[in-house]
């Protein structure tokens, strides 16, 4: 081994916790980087894998009056889809639970068994996983159906699945029987079902990339097949009807000539047959499109928080290296002097960047790309029923981040050498100049700089003597505390966006969908725990403005003075909004959609299809959704009701004798919303703490290196203090005097980076329906300035073990 490589082992060796301080601010800062910006990728290609694997549609349609085979070889023919009909009804079991029920599917919308196995006879059952976890149904037992349609009511159970219509492990859709909401899903013989016809279409796209499930694309591709297909599908149900029609008059006529009951009832049920008909994407099914929101949250996020997490980390490696070099600045004319080529020198310092950025970008990539996403979607499996992570390497990442390690390592070696190379042996083996003593600003405070100790006023002449290290550990710790800062900030954000919009914005608590909500109102008025009730006429329009448009936009339109006590309209000042003839107040997501402001003019489209203009009056603050209220005397469809608080058990009486009333639709709670709301919050915690742990386990190494250099930069200094007679404690407080100072300047300074950085994220990973409020609490302050503290701790206490061994002999060497 040659004298120089001996030379390179012997600065890491010797220098061992500098070299593992460099090599873990480069692997903290690739693995966020790597890990959280694959975090997102990896949850969207599990679920497309697990979909792709069962075979999930792109397009649902039910309608009352079914499906042939005929309407199925007509979609084929028109679009090259897939197409699987099967029987669909909601029901309930003895016990009272809803039950989406389906016939067992063949092709499409395959279930995935979790035990047991598929249903055999029309005596068997497969059930939701849901009902064997939740429900504690189990493999053997018998299910028992209320009502007729069934070969038998008494069902054994076989098998418990999992299907891709359901995947939010916490909801299953609502009910239009029962208390309002599906408990679990489940799958039988087609044959179990005595239906006469299918009732539901799958159809799924052949042309059409499926890895794309979650961008805007698929959206449209998908939009334009149910575009092509609605006339079709409206043609065939009209077609029906009036077979329909001319089976009734047959019917009618042959009753009016020779009654029977098995007529009579026919009649009835084909009257009661309806030919309207729903069509539904992915997006329609529950928790769908809050599982790819929470991708795009996380995508979101990560496009900035790692990114100025890795500046952190560049800086204060930049700043180490350049440190090291100009540490061996002696050596270097040594070496020199020798005989030694310049670039042989060089050689050594950016052989020993070199490894420090090849160490830590490899155990960054290694581990953000393939632990970091795969232990957060283990996180997710209870949530979700995507338990099979499929994570690929995100190549522009793993370049990004490699590139700038070697910038912050290998970058700086290269600048710094060239410098010091640049001048004789002579120069260089001569110490550099102290710093002229210069009068800093407080010597001009007479009134303040008498009234200081001694030690107080050198720690201050220190402190502005050297302003590089001073700036660069205010920066190093303001980030530290700027990044944890933001991690409890983002938490805080998205809890307040339910807590605000549920308790500050809505201040009812049920809202009830009915046919003729004006009908209804009494029977409602008469159940129990109803304080007031509020008719609304609530419908989905698209809004156009300055050639932008918004679709699903709730239009809610009242008469009632009332309404504020239902739903509070404020403006972005905090005044109060009065709904009037005047025009129409909108939400201010929305306003920021459509550019619009108040006194300009908005077109909205009704359900029916007709064009109608409108005033914006004013501007709402709204966190969730698009929204606009007007004053109109349209027919009610809706009712909000305010009630007092009720235990789930209240709540589920409550619904169910709501949906006893003849024309009630479906029962809404406000607290199910808060649920959903606060769902969405955990499904960010574990990323959030992650975040929090990495930025406190860097600001730790930050506070660590820094405090290192800082000791070896004065390490005369020091050493003569303690010949002075300086206690070992007394020496420690010389050090720790100015790291408190810098640390306080730090945290302060590190609010404000914490504020910008969480409020910019926030606006990043805001979604179309989404507004995150700029929310800090007390204790996430708290918290981040006590782990600061807790750290500065920490590397005092290290120092001080440090000082202890300085050996004073170094303050004897001459400096020739």
């Amino acid at each position: 081994m040659s004298i120089l490589n001996k030379k390179l082992w012997r600065d890491i060796t010797q220098h061992f916790g500098r070299f593992i301080a460099i090599v873990m601010i480069i692997f903290l800062g690739v693995l966020l980087f790597v890990g959280v910006r694959g975090i997102g990728p990896a949850l969207k290609d599990s679920a497309t894998h697990e979909l792709d694997q069962q075979q999930l549609a792109d397009i649902q349609l039910i309608s009352p009056a079914g499906f042939s085979k005929a309407d199925q070889v007509a979609w084929q023919q028109k679009a090259a889809v897939t197409v699987s009909r099967a029987r669909y009804r909601q029901v309930q079991t003895k016990a009272g639970e809803v039950v989406a029920f389906y016939s067992q599917p063949t092709n499409l919308n395959r279930p995935r068994l979790t035990e047991g196995r598929l249903a055999k006879t029309n005596r068997e059952i497969v059930l939701d996983a849901r009902a064997a976890s939740k429900y504690h149904y189990r493999l053997g037992q018998t299910l028992t159906l209320s009502g007729q349609g069934f070969k038998t009511s008494h069902l054994t159970i076989v098998g418990f699945a999992q299907s891709p219509q359901y995947v939010d492990n916490t909801q299953r859709g609502a009910a239009t029987i029962g208390d309002g909401t599906v408990a679990f899903f489940a799958y039988a013989k087609p044959s179990a079902l005595q239906m006469p016809i299918t009732n539901v279409v799958w159809l799924r796209l052949n042309k059409i990339d499926h890895s794309q499930r979650y961008t805007d694309h698929y959206t449209r591709q998908v939009t334009q097949v149910v575009d092509r297909l609605t006339p079709m599908v409206k043609a065939q149900l009209a077609t029906k009807s009036q077979q329909q029609e001319q089976t009734i008059a047959q019917l009618t006529r042959a009753n009016q000539a020779q009654p029977t009951p098995a007529r009579t009832q026919q009649l009835a049920q084909l009257k009661a047959q309806t030919f309207n008909y729903q069509v539904q994407t992915q997006a329609d099914y529950p928790g769908f499109s809050a599982y790819g929101d929470t991708a795009d949250r996380i995508s979101a996020i990560a496009n900035v928080f790692p990114v100025f997490f890795f500046l952190i980390a560049a800086l204060i490696t930049f700043t180490t290296i350049t440190r090291l070099i100009e540490e061996a600045r002696g050596q270097l004319g040594i070496m020199k002097a020798l005989g030694y080529a310049n670039h042989t020198i060089a050689r050594n310092y950016w052989g020993y960047a070199l490894i420090t950025a090849i160490l830590g970008t490899t155990l960054g990539v290694i581990i953000g790309s393939l632990w970091l996403p795969r232990f957060v979607l283990q996180l997710y499996t209870t949530m979700y029923i995507f338990d099979r992570p499929v994570i690929y390497f995100q190549w522009d990442s793993i370049a990004l981040a490699s590139l700038f390690a070697l910038l912050s390592t290998l970058g700086a070696a290269l600048i710094v050498i060239w410098q010091q190379l640049r001048v004789g042996p002579a120069e260089l083996m001569l110490p550099k100049a102290p710093r002229s003593a210069k009068r800093i600003l407080m010597e001009h405070w007479t009134w303040l700089w008498q009234r200081l100790s001694f030690n107080q006023k050198v720690s201050y002449r220190n402190l502005f003597r050297f302003k590089s290290r001073l700036i660069m550990t205010v920066i190093g710790i303001a980030g530290g505390l700027g990044l944890l800062l933001t991690g409890f900030g983002i938490r805080d954000a998205i809890t307040a966006t339910g807590t605000r919009q549920m308790d500050d914005i809505l201040r009812y608590q049920v809202s009830i969908r009915a046919n003729e909500a004006d009908k209804v109102t009494p029977a409602i008025k008469k159940l129990t725990h109803v304080n007031a009730v509020l008719p609304v006429a609530s419908s989905l329009v698209s809004v156009k403005a300055h050639a932008q448009q918004v679709n699903d936009v709730n239009l809610n339109q009242v008469t009632s003075s009332t309404l504020p006590q239902f739903i509070q309209l404020k403006n972005t000042n905090g005044h109060a909004l009065k709904v009037d003839g005047k025009g129409i107040i909108i939400s201010q997501k929305l306003a920021t959609l459509l550019h619009v402001k108040h006194g300009d003019t908005i077109t909205y489209k009704t359900p029916t299809g007709q064009a109608k203009r409108a005033t914006v009056a004013g501007i709402m603050v709204n966190y969730v959704g698009h929204v606009m209220y007007q004053n109109s005397s349209a027919p009610a469809n809706t009712l909000l009701i305010k009630q007092p608080k009720l235990t789930a058990k209240q709540e589920q009486q409550f619904a169910k004798a709501a949906m006893k009333i003849p024309g009630v639709q479906n029962v809404s709670f406000k607290a199910d919303q808060l649920s959903s709301i606060a769902t969405m919050t955990k499904q960010l915690n574990p990323v959030i703490a992650i975040f929090i742990l990495l930025s406190g386990t860097l600001s730790l190494v930050v506070l660590y290196n820094l405090t290192n250099i800082n000791i070896s930069e004065r390490l005369r200094e020091l050493s003569t203090i303690k010949v002075l007679g300086f206690y070992d404690r007394e020496v420690t407080a010389y050090i720790i005097r100015e790291n408190i100072i810098l640390t306080v300047a730090g945290i302060i300074v590190g609010y404000g980076i914490g504020n910008a950085l969480t409020a910019y994220i926030l606006h990043q990973a805001e979604t179309p329906q989404i507004v995150f409020p700029l929310t800090i609490t007390w204790s996430s302050y708290l918290w981040s300035t006590g782990l600061m503290l807790g750290f500065t701790a920490i590397v005092m206490f290290m120092t001080h073990r440090q000082l202890q061994h300085i050996d004073m002999l170094d303050a004897l060497k001459a400096n020739d």
